[in-house]
């Protein structure tokens, strides 16, 4: 029998999340669900409601903390912090998920296809896409010692792995990149 609420409560929620609708519904029905068997283990009213009171006092900061970052966020998409945030956080992005197609792929380009339809949705414009690809996958190709682009020269030199350590120009170029860019997106906007 205590199966049934927490199931009753589950079918709701599904319902809700099916229908689209607010989760809040699930968790009003809910509430009149595990009241309702709260009075059948024969429980007061009185006594119910006292324990809803006491679980609302329990959670009141929580309430609060969320609240609070409801109005943050709010105030962060209405000023554009969002957007930028966003916009920053996908460079570094395409920086991490290159590396990541590289260390797995071992090759340039199949890396380049992997974080094309990965990243796509990051950029706007074509080129600057390509240009992304070019300043992250292709040069921190080079980085990884078991792709391609490392192995290769490195065994032509017959150097050693540590050789991608003297790598530097491979280091800042990505980081050039982002800069460059983020500083020509804030003259734009300026």
């Amino acid at each position: 029998m205590n199966f049934l609420p927490l199931g009753l409560f589950a079918a709701g929620l599904l319902f809700c999340l099916v229908c689209h609708l607010s989760v809040l519904y699930a968790l009003a029905f809910g509430y009149v669900v595990f009241f309702t068997y709260g009075r059948y283990c024969r429980l007061s009213v009185r006594k119910l409601l006292s324990l809803s009171w006491q679980g609302i006092r329990t959670i009141r900061m929580v309430l609060i903390v969320f609240g609070l970052i409801g109005l943050i966020t709010a105030t962060w998409r209405a000023s554009g912090t969002i957007p930028f945030l966003v916009y920053e956080a996908g460079q570094i992005i395409s920086i991490v998920v290159s590396l990541a197609s590289v260390a797995i792929a071992c090759n340039q380009p199949l890396s380049s296809i992997m974080v094309q339809d990965l990243c796509q949705s990051l950029y706007d414009d074509k080129e600057e896409m390509a240009l992304a690809l070019e300043d992250t996958t292709i040069v921190l190709a080079a980085l990884v010692p078991w792709s391609v682009a490392a192995a290769v020269p490195l065994a032509a030199l017959g150097a050693s792995s540590w050789g991608i350590a003297a790598a530097v120009y491979l280091y800042l170029q990505p980081l050039w990149s982002w800069l460059r860019t983020s500083f020509r997106k804030r003259e734009q906007g300026a």
